[in-house]
């Protein structure tokens, strides 16, 4: 699974590749990472955030660089983005082949991507720029705008271009959202599911929807609107959403929650996990239910589920630590955790805390959600990893996975699979990983050989093989 939904939702493109992945019970993953792309900034795209790749059924990647791309006006030297494609090569251990498929210019079309891209059943891709577009949010620095969603339409021949199209741009304001930081969902139907970081008051959960008739507009509905203080509905939703069987929506916040233990202003702190379940009738309001809240700066980010409806996430700021390398820090290095649903309907959601980075070879401050495999070991990253990292990148990260207990109740094995080294190697893996045809694959922020970008380096995309 890519950890984007439930094991019973497949729809989309993405998803009929997992047909042809490699089971996970015929992996030992870990044995050797090996860079695929080195992203080298100006027009080859520089920095891929909080993206994680998706793959088609031919096990070609696909993902976005927050910059990069075009040099206009409207966001300067360091671009304003791209969307790539990594093409597989015929064998294993042969060179992949990166394609530039769209650079964003700034304006109505959109700029700076921060997050994954979706397939649906024609091949079109969907995703989300972080600024652009036609509304009038201002920034303190270009590019302006409050973000939009794009689709990515493939050549009708063989060699040809993409063709992007804003489907929707937000207003920002009291009325909408602005700065989408999360990719969208597709349903069956071709309607689109995401988040917006801040809008109306503190974020929203919204669908745009296709046309009734071709060349129409696209029209978007606002599902749900975090109100603000007391925050106890939670505040800022920061990853992708996912959806069960039923349509229920799942996601997280990196704010808010009525057991907030944290001093100071909420807003800032802890956050939840909610659900939002569709309306009985046509046209009916969607319900929302917080699911878990949490009472410390933790800051959880993205969702994952297994085939009992366990959710799993990841906290930025928790765990026990002690945070080797980080004395400046008095929190933990971060957890991976599991939310188990109640046994009676209206029940608690019960939190366990499954593991605890401790900021050493293990890694520390994990930002991007975790992935599930067919035999129920869990893949994720850390975005810091202070052991022999050079100090320019502020921590090179590491790729881990989670055995899970072989009784009710064990411990969690954690095994870290690759420790970023900074310069060529890569380093700060902001977003998650993908179990992909030829092993698994991800990107890093920065690193690599490229100094467009300066010392840090533009970022690259990985593999790692048994």
């Amino acid at each position: 699974m890519t950890g984007q939904e439930f094991p019973t939702i497949r729809s989309s493109r993405a998803c009929i590749a997992l047909a042809l992945l490699i089971t996970a019970t015929a992996l030992a993953y870990g044995q050797h990472e090996r860079v695929i792309h080195t992203f080298r900034g100006g027009s080859d795209g520089a920095n891929p955030y909080e993206a994680a790749l998706v793959s088609d059924a031919s096990g070609n990647l696909y993902g976005t660089t927050a910059n990069g791309g075009a040099t206009t006006s409207a966001c300067g030297t360091a671009g304003c983005g791209t969307v790539f494609e990594l093409v597989a090569p015929a064998t294993l251990g042969g060179l992949w082949h990166e394609k530039v498929l769209y650079r964003f210019q700034g304006g109505a079309d959109g700029a700076n991507p921060y997050a994954s891209l979706r397939f649906d059943a024609a091949g079109n891709l969907y995703g989300t720029t972080y600024y652009g577009g036609t509304g009038t949010c201002m920034t303190l620095v270009p590019p302006f705008g409050c973000g939009t969603v794009f689709r990515l339409m493939p050549p009708a021949t063989a060699g040809g271009s993409w063709t992007e199209s804003v489907l929707y741009s937000f207003q920002g304001g009291l009325t909408d959202g602005y700065f989408p930081g999360a990719g969208v969902i597709v349903d069956r139907a071709g309607n689109l599911f995401g988040t917006t970081y801040l809008g109306v008051t503190l974020g929203i959960v919204f669908q745009v929807s296709p046309p009734s008739t071709v060349g129409g507009a696209w029209t978007e509905t606002i599902l749900h609107n975090f109100p603000g203080y007391p925050y106890g509905d939670g505040a800022g939703p920061n990853s992708d959403l996912i959806v069960d069987a039923k349509g229920n929506l799942y996601g997280s916040t990196g704010a808010g929650g009525n057991v907030c233990t944290e001093p100071g202003d909420q807003e800032g702190s802890c956050g939840t996990v909610f659900q939002l379940s569709p309306p009985a009738t046509k046209g009916g309001a969607w319900t929302e239910s917080v699911l878990f809240e949490f009472s410390s700066t933790l800051y959880p980010v993205g969702l994952a589920a297994d085939k009992q409806g366990n959710l799993y996430g990841v906290n930025y700021y928790a765990g026990t630590g002690p945070c080797f390398g980080y004395a400046d820090y008095l929190g933990g290095c971060g957890e991976v955790f599991q939310l188990t649903p109640p046994a009676v309907s209206g029940g608690a959601w019960l939190k366990n805390s499954i593991y605890s980075f401790t900021g050493g070879s293990d890694g520390a401050f994990p930002t991007a959600r975790v992935i599930l495999s067919s035999n129920g070991k869990i893949y994720g990253t850390t975005s810091a990893y202070s052991l022999s990292c050079p100090a320019s990148y502020n921590g090179c990260g590491a790729v881990f996975s989670l055995a899970p207990p072989t009784a009710p109740g064990g411990t969690w094995t954690e095994t870290t699979l690759h420790q970023f080294a900074g310069n060529n190697d890569g380093a700060t893996p902001w977003s998650g990983l993908l179990i992909g045809k030829y092993g698994i694959f991800g990107t890093t922020y920065s690193g690599g050989t490229s100094t467009q970008c300066g010392t840090s380096g533009c970022g690259v995309a990985f593999q790692i093989v048994p």
